[in-house]
């Protein structure tokens, strides 16, 4: 700075001692004071030009920092309606591919129900509905009744032992996983009460 003032000084001097200047002279005094202004630009961290790109940009964001202010809030409030209407779009849109799986799913179950009506309005379903359920057979009509040996009523014995095993360990399996759910559940209440 104590250079800068010298400077002045100097150029104060030369323009009282000199009234008369030429316009060369003034051109290089005018070219020394650039040269000041750069110099002491550079020393205070100003990378700009005075009237530069970057003093204008500064300048026209302090001028219209009210009105950046006013659109980043109306962008906000924006976001926020937006923003809000795209998360209920978007469950619509998901609640919307369910139902028409749904649809798909009740249309083919629909279908599948229609042939079985025609199956049961039919002839045959309704004879064998008789056969099966009332036991009546055609006079002509032989009636064959199958007996299990020995061995296929052990083998179906044992089957069904074997099945009735598997369902009890099931069950028991069953029962101590609860128990072990039961248990952890407590220690967590118990130790949620003396946390407190």
């Amino acid at each position: 700075m104590a250079n800068l003032s010298k400077e002045k000084q100097r150029a104060e001097n030369l323009r009282r001692i000199a009234p008369g200047e030429d316009q060369h002279s003034r051109a290089k005094k005018e070219k020394a004071k650039k040269q000041t202004k750069k110099a002491s630009a550079k020393r205070s961290g100003r990378n700009f030009k005075t009237g530069g790109v970057g003093k204008n940009i500064v300048v026209w964001f302090k001028r219209q920092r009210y009105n950046i202010l006013l659109l980043g809030a109306v962008a906000f409030v924006l976001f926020v309606f937006v923003g809000s209407n795209f998360f209920t779009i978007a469950s619509q849109i998901i609640e919307q591919r369910k139902l028409r799986s749904q649809i798909v799913e009740e249309t083919a179950r629909g279908e599948a129900l229609d042939t079985e009506l025609k199956e049961f309005s039919s002839k045959s379903y309704t004879e064998y509905q008789i056969r099966k359920q009332l036991g009546m057979v055609y006079p002509d009509e032989k009636i064959v009744v199958q007996v299990k040996t020995k061995a296929e009523q052990e083998r179906d014995e044992k089957q069904k032992a074997e099945e009735a095993k598997k369902a009890e360990e099931a069950q028991k399996k069953a029962e101590a996983e609860a128990a072990a759910q039961q248990a952890q559940q407590a220690a967590a209440a118990a130790n949620a009460q003396n946390a407190q």
